[in-house]
């Protein structure tokens, strides 16, 4: 479990949608309000995304990153 905002995603990336649901970490699970996003988007067209090529010194970095913002 990490600290909601963590969560959120910052890049600016167009492909990136935040979106809060009023549940617990356990309870989204089971939350219609989840199942509602989920069916929405889902149910939406595809998104052109480009990839974005990660070298593993890259993905190191930013676990360490994710590390050092979680004690």
């Amino acid at each position: 479990m990490v600290h909601w905002g963590s969560c959120i995603d910052q890049s600016g990336a167009k492909t990136v949608e935040n979106i809060e649901v009023m549940a617990s970490h356990v309870g989204m699970g089971v939350n219609m309000d989840v199942f509602r996003v989920i069916a929405d988007r889902l149910a939406a067209a595809p998104r052109v995304s480009i990839p974005r090529p990660t070298t593993p010194v890259v993905r190191l970095i930013r676990r360490q990153e994710q590390i050092s913002q979680h004690p």
